[in-house]
This record gives C-alpha cells, sequence and structure tokens, in this order.
C-alpha cells in the first residue's frame, strides 16, 4: 500500500526541503506543470544523512506536463528538496509505504524517470 507523505507547491530558484524521511523508506516524487504556457525547469536533490545535495536528473516539464521519479530509497532524516523557474507552477505529490511504519518495504525496482505530455501519454 502507497501513502501520500508530502504533497505541495515546489519553491521558485532556490532549493526547498520537501520531504525529509523519518525511517527506512522506498519513495517516489511525481511533479506536474500546472502551466498552461510556461515550460518548467525542476531540480530535484536527495541530502543523504543531511551530508552532501546530490542530484536527480533535471527535468523539462512542457505546459500541462507531468513526470515520476523513483523509487528513492531514503533513511531517517535524508532530506529531498526541489526548485522550479517559477513559482506556483509545479505540484508535486511523494508517495512511499510510510517509513518502517508498514513494516516490509517492497522488493526494490531500479530508479527510473518517466515523463508524461499534456494528455497523460508517455513517449513511444
Amino acid at each position: 500500500m502507497s501513502l501520500d507523505l508530502a504533497n505541495g507547491q515546489v519553491a521558485a530558484t532556490t532549493p526547498a526541503a520537501v520531504f525529509t524521511a523519518t525511517g527506512t523508506d522506498l519513495v517516489t516524487i511525481i511533479y506536474r506543470n500546472t502551466s498552461g504556457s510556461l515550460t518548467e525547469s525542476v531540480a530535484t536533490t536527495v541530502l543523504i544523512d543531511g551530508g552532501t545535495a546530490r542530484s536527480l536528473p533535471l527535468l523539462s516539464l512542457a505546459p500541462n506536463a507531468s513526470a515520476r521519479l523513483g523509487p528513492i530509497p531514503v533513511e531517517d532524516g535524508d532530506i529531498i528538496k526541489a526548485a522550479t523557474t517559477t513559482t506556483t507552477t509545479i505540484d508535486y505529490l511523494i508517495y512511499g509505504c510510510g517509513a518502517s511504519g508498514q513494516g516490509v518495504l517492497p522488493n526494490f525496482t531500479p530508479f527510473t524517470v518517466t515523463s508524461f505530455d499534456a494528455t497523460g501519454a508517455a513517449p513511444a
């Protein structure tokens, strides 16, 4: 079962925390560009145990497009940060198993980045 662990809008310019892990988990991030006219860049970083920020793939989302990143393995205290070019146009949803509170983590699958166009279709 997946749980909604965090959601909101990505901050503009300066990376801001969008999720702080409270235990071992595999999380997935969904970004959606709510602008009908602007293409947005989204930068995502993970601070492992409060250390150096590690960058995930930079996203470029066309108007009304979305993308999914994950699963991302996290442990207690890991922080995921995100930034975009324009405030209030990128929504995010982070879901996972809910730290270690749900018991056993699902089988690990490789990290993937999948983008979807404005109709919800993935590229061929």
